[in-house]
């Protein structure tokens, strides 16, 4: 089974329904409406009252303006073909706060741990439903950090409870995964990773989830760029695995001897992306001069952590010239 008690960890859940194997029902305590979504189109919002204690103001107010500009641009674009008037959403303010009742007060929240559906059942008894962007918009709709609102038209309307589930069984039947090659001396298996949104860390950065299946083992990688970004998660599935995978090499190019991290690759992709020394001299044109600035790597070098090809050499990563694993990091950070 899936551990829907780890992935919902940050929500306040009352009840988890099983569907079938994969998907799930929840059902959420209701939550107040923040203030930022209160005061959303106020003509004249008291600013002073969002995060009266954050020095930086403007930051407030940008915030602030860029919530009000997305949901002002949703609302526009569901106008078109009078969509939202089809489903009873006749104007701004309607919108605004159908998006508060799905986030904040929704009847249920049916998930396959990659896909989020709200349903909210509306006055005159019909049941409204929407997808939502992430595990990880659900908890950050109250913060001023939220930046990405569901398109308008994923919201349906249906006649009653049976038929909005048979929409969601069809669409929580469909699952991205990623088939890893995993290695244990002549023992080879694969790895089915399936990506399972983010959620909030414990100082407000976002951890990214995966459902990793192995046989009949079932576990939860966390990636975090501050902390334990996904190379470090490939070299070190043991330590959120459990003991049992300690001898398991996962055969990605995060585990490749021809893998190489830049300064800035490894910062602007969260430690997912690098470079492959491999393919270096086939990413240049034979008998074209090499000049000093062609020889910085290139978008023909740059590969994934969750790369593969058949020219792949294991290297422990303590082996590696320069080990890349964040312990080495994070010692270094704690001297600062």
């Amino acid at each position: 089974m899936i551990p829907y008690d780890e992935i919902l960890s940050r929500l306040p859940v009352t009840r988890v329904e099983p569907l079938d194997d994969i998907s799930v029902r929840v059902a959420l305590a209701p939550r107040e409406t923040p203030l930022q979504w209160s005061m959303l189109l106020d003509e004249a919002p008291a600013l002073d009252r969002l995060d009266p204690d954050a020095p930086n103001r403007d930051a407030v107010a940008h915030n602030f303006e860029r919530m009000r500009r997305m949901t002002r641009e949703g609302y526009e674009l569901g106008c078109e073909d009078d969509f939202l008037a089809s489903v009873d959403i006749p104007d701004l303010t309607s919108w605004r706060d159908a998006l508060v009742e799905h986030f904040c007060r929704p009847a249920w929240l049916y998930t396959n741990a990659q896909r989020w559906f709200s349903l909210v059942v509306t006055p005159d008894a019909r049941v409204r439903v929407l997808e939502l962007p992430s595990l990880y918009s659900l908890e950050v709709f109250a913060t001023p950090y939220f930046d990405r609102l569901p398109p308008p038209f994923s919201l349906a309307v249906f006649g009653n409870l049976d038929a909005a589930e048979t929409h969601f069984l069809g669409q929580l039947s469909k699952l991205e995964v990623r088939a890893l090659p995993l290695r244990r001396g002549d023992r080879r298996r694969a790895l089915l990773l399936q990506p399972a949104g983010a959620r909030r860390g414990p100082q407000g950065h976002k951890v990214r989830l995966y459902l990793a299946r192995v046989d009949d083992h079932v576990g939860l990688l966390e990636t975090d760029a501050r902390v334990r970004d996904p190379y470090t998660t490939f070299n070190r599935l043991s330590e959120q695995l459990g003991e049992a995978f300690i001898d398991d090499v996962l055969e990605t190019c995060a585990t490749c001897s021809s893998f190489r991290f830049s300064g800035m690759s490894r910062d602007m992709s969260g430690g997912s992306k690098g470079y492959c020394m491999a393919r270096y001299p086939a990413a240049h044109p034979e008998g074209r001069p090499r000049q000093t600035h062609a020889r910085r790597p290139s978008f023909r070098e740059t590969v994934s952590v969750f790369d593969r090809c058949r020219a792949y050499a294991y290297i422990a990563d303590e082996d590696r010239e320069i080990p890349y694993g964040w312990p080495r990091r994070d010692k270094g950070r704690d001297k600062d």
